[in-house]
């Protein structure tokens, strides 16, 4: 908890990249990520806004760990979805007006985008999806969820 206080949010990466490598091999990576969550939320409970917001520690350990654990089962979840995404070659996502040349083509971007995001949405909160979730995230959403109903119950809002 102290490291992620102290450390310089430049080093956040690396700080996370060594607590997951080094509680691995103590077998407590969970016990750490609880900790660090719970610091996150200790710290930043008067502005629930801001807690797991931009560069914090928390948000990188969880990221660093999550991807370690659920890489394969994020393939299996959502691969096929982006893998049509990244070979339709015809698909246009550009919701930058400045970027478009007409506010029409704006509104047909938004709208794949917004259907794409659906697609994805819908396979990730999927029974069979969540069913075969690695337990180490489901455990990390646990522990982001029990802090949440502690630290900025009022500010819950159910999927």
């Amino acid at each position: 908890k102290t490291l992620s206080h102290v450390a310089d949010q430049a080093e956040y990466d690396t700080l996370s990249s060594a607590l997951v490598n080094l509680s691995q091999a103590a077998n407590c990576t969970l016990d750490v990520i609880r900790e660090v969550i719970a610091s996150e939320f200790e710290r930043n409970f008067r502005t629930p806004g801001s807690i797991m917001r931009g560069n914090c520690v928390a948000s990188k350990i969880m990221g660093t760990y999550s991807r370690m654990v659920g890489a394969e089962w994020m393939k299996s979840c959502i691969g096929e979805v982006i893998q049509k995404l990244v070979s339709d070659n015809d698909l246009l996502l550009e919701v930058d007006p400045l970027k478009l040349t007409s506010p029409e083509k704006l509104v047909e971007n938004q709208k794949h985008l917004q259907q794409i995001s659906q697609q994805i949405f819908d396979r990730l909160v999927d029974d069979a999806m969540i069913d075969t979730m690695p337990p180490e995230i489901k455990a990390i959403a646990g522990f982001t969820a029990e802090c949440a109903r502690q630290y900025a119950a009022d500010r819950i809002v159910p999927l």
